[in-house]
């Protein structure tokens, strides 16, 4: 069972810089640094904003950075990929892990960046987090999910939308009280709506993955590529679709 932890962990070791070579990062890097460039406002122009403003801003910039994730599970090899050496969802993990990663530190900085240009300012900063986080999932997992079902492999174009969608979607859910509520409650209205959050955070969460989890299905690209394959390796044989 030891051999057989460490032999895994020495092919997903192996596995993390390809991955990442294989990613594009140009979608991703470009929605988190403008995202970052929405909360840097105030701090450069030296705005004097009240918090729940800097909490607008905030959460208005996760949505923005969220659509750069909406690209994490894009792999335009997926075509060209007859077969692989470990379990498919092996690097779907490490993108996926990647990009909260990314968002990760993202929030750190636009946190930070945030309370840099403000005075004495107090933020509720777990329950933005949370939903940041969770926007962040909500793009994620339509990322896997495009993507899964793309033969292409690049399902960043539909995922990105679908991401700004979703998020729209739980900003004028019919809810009482909001899921975006100001930031200046506090008490049991601002607790009962960030349990929504967790909630909604667990589900997408077991959506992502479902969607990475799950075995891949043949594209018909692959099948006919592989049909050729073993029509040439097996003389005689009458191929996949010849009904024999």
């Amino acid at each position: 069972m030891r051999r057989r932890l460490t032999a895994r962990r020495g092919v997903l070791s192996a596995l993390v810089g390809p991955t990442l070579r294989a990613m594009r990062p140009a979608p991703v890097a470009g929605a988190l640094a403008a995202a970052l460039l929405v909360v840097a406002v105030p701090a450069v122009l030296g705005l004097d904003l009240e918090p729940d403003d800097h909490a607008r801003l905030l959460r208005f910039a996760a949505v923005c950075a969220a659509t750069g994730l909406a690209f994490t599970f894009d792999d335009p090899a997926k075509p060209t990929t007859l077969a692989v050496p470990v379990p498919s969802r092996w690097p779907a993990a490490i993108r996926g892990a990647f990009g909260l990663a990314a968002f990760t530190a993202w929030w750190a900085a636009a946190v930070t960046l945030t309370y840099a240009g403000a005075d004495e300012l107090r933020l509720p900063v777990p329950g933005l987090t949370l939903e940041a986080v969770t926007i962040a999932a909500l793009a994620l997992a339509a990322s896997a999910v495009t993507c899964r079902f793309s033969a292409r492999g690049v399902g960043g174009p539909i995922a990105a939308p679908a991401a700004l969608g979703l998020a729209l979607a739980v900003a004028v859910a019919p809810t009482t009280p909001p899921m975006f509520v100001p930031a200046i409650v506090r008490g049991t209205v601002w607790t009962a709506v960030h349990e929504r959050w967790a909630a909604l955070l667990a589900l997408v969460l077991a959506a992502i993955v479902t969607a990475v989890a799950a075995p891949a299905r043949p594209t018909a690209r692959r099948t006919t590529a592989s049909c050729r394959h073993r029509d040439s390796a097996s003389t005689g044989s009458s191929g996949c679709g010849s009904g024999r």
